[in-house]
């Protein structure tokens, strides 16, 4: 069900926003009754990405994140860690909360250097000089996108 949720939640082509969040509301549910707190996390990770990305509902999407984050420190489930943070980060840029957005991404890219994920270290680095760019900080904008480009060309992503 979670699997199937995250399909329905996010850009695809199955996408069903409503379908996807009464699927995840009872995955998550199930979840908990059975103490699965990474497949809770996960499931609340999925409902942020829906509310970013398809309907467009960045409170709600901040509200699923954080409750996402307070799961994964509760329960210490670091695998789900690095994929909240980076996402919420996205969020976090939309409404204007940069500084909430910056440490969110320092704590991405921390977790993606462990995992060794350097297409979405990338990702993380690259967010950070978008924050960089909007504030008018160009050199450390610029820093952060070389820096990125480099990994992604070594990793021909």
């Amino acid at each position: 069900m979670t699997a199937q949720a995250t399909l329905y939640n996010i850009p695809s082509a199955v996408n069903d926003p409503f379908k996807g969040e009464e699927m995840a509301r009872v995955a998550q549910q199930i979840a908990r009754d059975i103490g699965d707190w990474e497949a809770a996390a996960r499931l609340l990770w999925t409902l942020m990405l829906s509310a970013t990305w398809v309907t467009n509902e960045p409170l709600k999407a901040i509200e699923y994140g954080e409750e996402s984050l307070r799961l994964i420190h509760e329960h210490q489930i670091e695998q789900q860690l690095a994929y909240t943070v980076n996402d919420l980060a996205t969020v976090y840029m939309s409404v204007g909360r940069a500084e909430e957005a910056r440490a969110a991404l320092l704590e991405a890219q921390t977790r993606f250097e462990v995992l060794d994920d350097r297409s979405l270290l990338a990702q993380a680095i690259r967010m950070m000089g978008s924050i960089y760019y909007a504030e008018g900080k160009l050199a450390e904008a610029e820093q952060r996108f070389e820096k990125a480009l480099q990994i992604s060309r070594a990793i021909e992503d």
